[in-house]
């Protein structure tokens, strides 16, 4: 790297080279985790991430004010700052948002889990292994713990190892309820199927007993007629030699 003449600020584009070797250093070291979070929650939710995009477009602005030549110097610190937290929120808001919408989610396929699948597990052996509900309450409180670890740590706006945790904390409980939210769509789709086979048996079973009705009702009409024949015959051959 050259160095400056002596006595002369070391500058690039007329800004410190410190600051701005400073904010290119966040860029590289951070911007591939933004995008990993915003394809995070493109993919879970299948919605475009508006503000992710938005915080990465701001971080840039940042960069264009602190390379502004009309920048005062004195403000130009502040620009690697405010980046820092865009560049935060793009990484930690995908992962909260796609777990506050699957929370959503899961709330109401819970409540029909809890209506249709529960009260009649004893009488199907293919409802059996489904989780009850002290099972499932406890893995929900360990989604909550990682939840509110996650959003204490993005609510102190520092960049260290506990916000980094809370990261992770997001991404762990999105993936704890994602799992237990397909075990129990699994057992709702079981038990609508189970239920729909036990209609279907009923109704066989009806239609069953009202054809053999039916068939008794037939045969015993049949006799009738038989014996009515007979007599028909009868009664001519009397009134014929009469």
């Amino acid at each position: 790297m050259l160095e400056p003449p002596a006595g002369q600020p070391d500058l690039i584009c007329g800004v410190e080279r410190k600051l701005v070797e400073s904010f290119l250093e966040l860029v590289r070291d951070n911007y591939r985790k933004a995008d990993a979070a915003n394809l995070f929650l493109e993919q879970r939710t299948g919605e475009a991430n508006v503000y992710g995009i938005a915080n990465l477009r701001d971080v840039l602005s940042h960069l264009a004010t602190l390379l502004n030549p009309k920048t005062p110097a004195e403000k130009r610190p502040q620009q690697l700052t405010n980046a820092e937290e865009h560049l935060r929120r793009a990484i930690v808001e995908p992962y909260e948002t796609a777990l506050n919408k699957l929370t959503v989610q899961f709330d109401d396929l819970y409540e029909k889990y809890k209506r249709d699948v529960l009260p009649v597990q004893a009488r199907f052996p293919g409802l059996q292994a489904a989780p009850n509900a002290g099972s499932v309450e406890a893995q929900l409180e360990e989604v909550r713990g990682l939840t509110s670890n996650g959003r204490l740590a993005k609510a102190k706006n520092l960049w260290n190892p506990e916000w980094e945790a809370g990261v992770t904390g997001f991404m762990d409980g999105y993936k704890k309820l994602s799992d237990l939210h397909r075990l129990i769509e699994e057992y709702c789709f079981k038990q609508a199927q189970l239920a729909r086979d036990e209609t279907n048996q009923s109704e066989l079973v009806s239609l069953r007993a009202q054809l053999e009705e039916r068939g008794t009702k037939l045969e015993a009409s049949s006799r009738w007629s038989t014996i009515a024949t007979i007599w028909g015959l009868i009664a001519t051959v009397l009134l014929g030699a009469i």
